[in-house]
């Protein structure tokens, strides 16, 4: 009689081993399924907050051109000295870098220019001219400024034509618009 009882307890404890090893898998399956699913959301904010930061310090960097721009209406077109303090001024912070370019239009069409090695902006005479939806005087002059923002791995430029008035020296915003960020 005890023999048949232990070997009856020993069944037991087997099938119970074996429910506890089933049912302990699949908590640990669906503990790792939601720490997967929290990963995958979180780097998805993670995305847009980055981007969002690059947008924001693309859009400070125009502000800034855009304020020189009031402050001295007499930009001259052509190719900037690297880091001038005019019109070409880059920003470096622990998590954003900011680029930006202010170039004067001339009739022959002068804008700004991407070095596709160093990603550098520089104004040429090669481009066309504004879009046909802004206004053009020679006399006052179009500006163009590009402004490039950058954090982590996502990257955001601006582009902006700036009118100024011959006469009274108004600076208006023609146009700002988000544009593919070219290399």
């Amino acid at each position: 009689m005890m023999n048949m009882l232990s070997n009856n307890t020993k069944q037991k404890g087997v099938g119970t081993l074996i429910v506890v090893l089933i049912l302990g898998g699949i908590i640990v399956e669906i503990a790792l399924a939601g720490i997967l699913a929290v990963t995958f959301l979180n780097s998805q904010n993670y995305g847009v907050r980055v981007s969002a930061q690059a947008l924001a310090s693309a859009q400070s960097g125009f502000e800034e051109a855009f304020v020189r721009i009031i402050r001295n209406k007499n930009l001259l077109a052509g190719s900037p000295v690297l880091n001038s303090d005019w019109n070409y001024f880059s920003l470096q912070f622990p998590d954003v870098s900011v680029k930006t370019i202010a170039c004067k239009k001339a009739a022959s069409g002068a804008s700004v220019s991407v070095n596709p090695i160093s990603g550098d902006l520089s104004c040429n005479d090669n481009s066309p001219l504004p879009p046909p939806d802004v206004l053009y005087s020679a006399k006052g002059g179009i500006y163009e400024i590009v402004s490039r923002g950058s954090s982590f791995t996502k990257r955001r430029q601006l582009r902006a034509f700036v009118a100024v008035d011959p006469v009274t020296g108004v600076a208006t915003l023609q146009s700002l618009q988000e544009v593919p960020y070219d290399n």
